[in-house]
Formats: C-alpha cells, structure tokens, sequence
C-alpha cells in the first residue's frame, strides 16, 4: 500500500488491497478528489451492504485528513478514511466478532443478512449459532435477570431519549417477563421493536414512562402495534398540572392505551420475581422553577427494581435540584446497576447522586462521544466512587446479566 500525500506527483494504485462491505444503515459519499469540498462521484451516496475495495491511501497535506482510494461498482473514488474505518466489515474475522456485527444489526436481517454474510465468505448458519448461543442465557432453577440499555441510534443522529428494558428468563432460557423503561423518541422504534423479537420478548409485561418528554414515550404506540403491551405506568401528575396542564395531558394520553396506574413515592409493582418500587418524585412546589423543560426532568420519577437482591436505579432525566430533593427524602440509595440521569449529562449525574447510590456499574443511553455536555465528568465521578462506566456510542447494546446475585457485563461491540 503506498501513501501520497494530495501535493506529491504519485499515482494511486488501482489494485485493492482489503475490501469489505459497507455497514447496515451506513452512507458515505465517494468524491472525485481527496477533499471534502470534491465533486461527489456519479455512484454516491454509497449505502450499507455495498461492496467497496480499498486501493490505496493518501493524505491531505493541508488538514491531515486520510483517503481511501476506492473502487466501488467497477467505478473509482475518494472516501474520507474516517467514514469507513469503523463500518466496513470485512472477510476472515473470527465467527465470534462477525456474531457481535450480526447482533448490532450490522447486516440487517433475514435473506439479505444471508446474503451479506455468504458474499463475505462466512457460513451463516455457523454465525447464526454463535449469535443464538451468546444471546441465550443457560438455563437455570434459580431465575437469571438482565437489565438491557437497548442501543436503538445505529447510526441515526436525528435520534434521542432512553429506552431500557428488564428481561426475567424461564428455566429454558426463553424470555419470561420483559419490562421496559421508557420508549424514546417514535423514529426509535422499528430497532427497538426489532432487537425485542430478535431476543424472544413476545410480550411486554409493562412499560415505565419516567416523564413527560416524547423522547422517553415517543415510541410507546409503534411499539404496542407490534407486541402485545399489558401494563402501563406512569407517574402521578396530580402536581404537574398545576403548573404545566399540557405535559400532565401527554402523560394522560399514555396511561389511556393499555391498562394502566399512577405510581406515588412508596407505590409499586411486581411482574413474575422483578419487583419493583417508586421511592420518590419531586413535590413540584419545592421546585424553584417551572418551564416547560428542566421542571418536566425534575418530575421524573425515580423506580428502584429488586432483581434477586441486585437492585437497580433509575430516575429518567431528573436534574440536580430533584436530586437534592431526593437525597433528603430518601434514607438509602445504594444500588449495585444506575442509569445515568438525563443521558448522563453532568448537570444532572452531580457528585451528590453519585456518592448516594456508588453504584457497581452505571451506563447512559447517549449515542454522541461521551466528551460533550461534561459526560466525560460523569464518568470519572462514577470511576471515582468506585463504579464501571457504559454508554451506547462506545459499548452498543450493554447487557447486565445477573445470576444468583452476580453481576456480569456483555456488549454488542464486545
């Protein structure tokens, strides 16, 4: 492989050198010179599951940016390197890697997941194998839980919110009972649906909608249309319409499609052995402000589930004045598994919180780099009080698997 830079007089190679397909979902542009502001080429955009060989490499002298030389559909054209570094999948990895691509939805489904993988050169009934005997737990007599923070961006940068769901497995190893907490926006819920089905949930025993934001209900329709939902609960907005009548309503609108309950501070449910209680929600007069939106975070109520003595916390986008709040009212708030508030940004994830619950494990639904909106000072708060932290844009799906009182901690990107 030779390496130009733009101002040198070499001559791109035209024999590829590595070649793989395109990601599911991903689009790059191929233009007719290295440089962004390059004509794109007559064959771009060029989407997921396109053959693109890799010819050479050339450097921009001026910015530093990497090319790649590439031949795709016969023709030729620069792609910036960075755009495909991280989505083409390639021929000759390990069956367990190319399984943890299938489980991120790296080659979408059915016949053409078949195909992208068989023009690879892998046996797909081999990597389908692997994809079932990684995502099906063993069996066991004592229950097996997992709580799931469900990757549903792939790619989208449009989307946002938090979906997670709680999986009880039967002593075969199929699914049991499926709770899942919030829905995120409605552009989500074609992945969320599908990863549901693709893990055996037929059925969702109940969804938990923190607040009334549609990044955290949005989906719930879509999602009620392709698996049947039993229960739904929400908080109580007794208080909330007192100052925002118009979120109260959307909360209201939720709670009517499907059998449902306000839950109060000391109020709760169990569905099969997840137990699970609302310890808290912000008395909306001791909150100083009232707009539209930091106050609807602050009304976000705060379920703590027992799963076989593990427990796990979860607050939706509660901020640092509900957290205060919270602090003084509730007594103890250790738990082993946290949910990162508000997507995990530091304005809300304060120190306080952090050192209230000093959880084992903690994790954000969040699909940008952990670095922006101070997330990367969550992370060392949480590194600080002793817990590992996990985010959607780094880890994709996080699974905390847990068994006789033992965590353990799986992801789609491995």
């Amino acid at each position: 492989m030779a390496k130009y830079e733009i101002s040198g007089t070499g001559t791109p190679s035209k024999k590829p050198y590595k070649w793989g397909l395109l990601r599911n979902g991903q689009k790059v542009t191929a233009r007719k010179q290295p440089k962004v502001t390059g004509e794109p080429c007559s064959f771009s955009p060029v989407g997921g599951l396109t053959k693109i060989e890799v010819c050479d490499q050339i450097t921009d002298a001026s910015t530093g940016r990497v090319w790649c030389y590439c031949r795709v559909h016969g023709k030729y054209g620069y792609i910036l390197y960075t755009s495909i570094r991280d989505y083409l999948r390639t021929p000759e990895q390990s069956i367990d890697k190319v399984a943890h691509w299938v489980i991120a939805g790296d080659f979408s489904n059915d016949e053409t997941r078949r195909k992208a993988l068989e023009s690879l050169g892998y046996d797909y009934d081999a990597v389908q194998a692997r994809v079932t005997e990684i995502m099906t737990p063993k069996p066991s007599k004592g229950g097996k839980f997992c709580v799931w923070a469900i990757n549903f961006f792939e790619d989208n940068e449009a989307l946002y919110g938090d979906c997670t769901a709680i999986l009880e497995y039967a002593d075969d190893g199929s699914v049991a009972h499926c709770v899942l907490i919030d829905c995120a926006q409605a552009g989500a819920a074609s992945v969320i649906i599908r990863k549901l089905k693709e893990h055996g949930v037929k059925k969702i025993d109940a969804v938990c909608i923190s607040h009334a934001h549609g990044d955290h209900y949005g989906g719930l329709s879509k999602i009620m249309q392709a698996i049947p939902v039993s229960h739904i609960y929400v908080p109580d907005v007794t208080e909330l319409a007192r100052y925002q009548s118009t979120y109260a309503s959307a909360i209201k609108r939720q709670a009517r499609k499907a059998p449902s309950t306000y839950l109060k501070a000391g109020t709760g449910f169990s569905v099969g052995d997840i137990k699970c209680k609302c310890v808290f929600i912000a008395p909306a007069n001791k909150l100083k402000e009232h707009d539209d939106h930091h106050f609807i975070n602050n009304e976000s109520m705060v379920l703590r589930f027992d799963l076989g003595g593990i427990i796990y916390h979860t607050a939706g986008d509660l901020q640092n004045e509900g957290n205060n709040l919270l602090i003084k009212a509730v007594r103890s708030l250790r738990a082993d598994i946290y949910k990162a508030q508000w997507h995990g940004d530091a304005n809300a994830c304060n120190e306080a919180i952090c050192k209230a619950v000093r959880p084992k494990y903690a994790f954000s639904n969040y699909h940008h780099k952990p670095d922006r909106s101070g997330r990367e000072a969550t992370r060392k708060r949480l590194n600080t009080v002793g817990a590992k932290f996990y985010d959607n844009y780094t880890y994709g799906d996080i699974y905390f698997r847990i068994q006789g009182g033992v965590i353990s901690v799986q992801t789609s990107k491995g």
